[in-house]
This record gives structure tokens, C-alpha cells and sequence, in this order.
């Protein structure tokens, strides 16, 4: 071979190695952040620590509801079993204090219905961000603190 071709060829072996060092040199100076040392720790107030979240837990407000609901001229049946989810540690025994008046609300709310009204699934989530703004409303009015976070409707018929 032609000494030309090898000087060459070790030559553009040596500038793509010197390339591939660069882009690695520059990479770790600017796109990894440096880890903090113990002496700057030491400087600064440590970051808060996440907040662990709350595992959530659920409740089925008992018996279903079961009322009628307009249809035109007619009357239909309306059946909806409401169960609630909180992470508040505390809110299901401050339900259960004013469950009656939470059970009193839902019906006069579901008996209000039209039944267009809850064809769709517009209609019913609709409905339960209602329910939900229902159930914090009386929590809040009894008790001084919302807390339950959402509603479920785990049966829903209309006959």
C-alpha cells in the first residue's frame, strides 16, 4: 500500500476518535448536572421530601337510590348505587355523622332528572361531578371540611 493511504487512513482514525471524546467531554459538562457534593449540601437547605400520597379508600352509600324520573308525560324508574372515594383519613366518619341529610340531597338531586338527561355519557358524568359538589356542599355546611374527592355510580338503570 501507498504510504499516502495509511498516513491518511490513521489520520481520519485519529480526528474521529478526538470527535467522539468532545462530544462525550461535552456531553457530561452540559447536558448531565453535576452531583452535589457534601460540602454544598451542607450550604443549602435540603429540598423538601415528596409527600406521600394517601392510599384512597371507598365507600357504597346504602341502600340504592331508586326514584322517578320524567319522560315527557310519562314517569320512569331511575336505580343508582353511589359509592365515594376519599384520601382523607377522617371524612367517612364525618359522612357517616350526616349521611341522612347526604341521602336526603341525592334523591331530591336524582328525582330532578329528565331522562335526556342521563341518555348520555355526558349526562351521567355530569351527573356525579354534581353528586360530588352535593356531598362536599352538606360535609362542609356540617361539619366545617369537604373531603371526598369522587363519585362513582356503580349501578345505573333506567326502566
Amino acid at each position: 500500500m501507498n504510504k499516502k493511504v495509511i498516513i491518511f487512513a490513521l489520520l481520519g482514525v485519529v480526528l474521529l476518535a478526538g470527535t467522539v471524546v468532545g462530544t462525550l467531554f461535552l456531553a457530561k459538562t452540559y447536558l448531565i448536572p453535576p452531583a452535589p457534593s457534601a460540602g454544598a449540601a451542607v450550604g443549602h437547605a435540603a429540598a423538601p421530601a415528596p409527600v406521600a400520597k394517601v392510599e384512597a379508600t371507598y365507600k357504597t352509600i346504602d341502600p340504592a337510590f331508586v326514584v322517578n324520573i320524567q319522560d315527557g308525560p310519562r314517569f320512569r324508574f331511575l336505580q343508582v348505587e353511589v359509592d365515594v372515594m376519599t384520601r382523607d383519613t377522617t371524612a367517612f366518619a364525618r359522612l357517616d355523622k350526616v349521611i341522612p341529610r347526604v341521602k336526603s340531597e341525592l334523591t331530591m338531586l336524582f328525582g330532578s332528572l329528565q331522562r335526556e338527561s342521563v341518555q348520555t355519557v355526558e349526562g351521567q358524568k355530569a351527573l356525579q361531578a354534581k353528586a360530588l359538589e352535593v356531598i362536599n356542599a352538606v360535609l362542609k355546611e356540617e361539619t366545617g371540611k369537604e373531603g371526598i374527592a369522587a363519585v362513582y355510580f356503580t349501578k345505573f338503570v333506567v326502566q
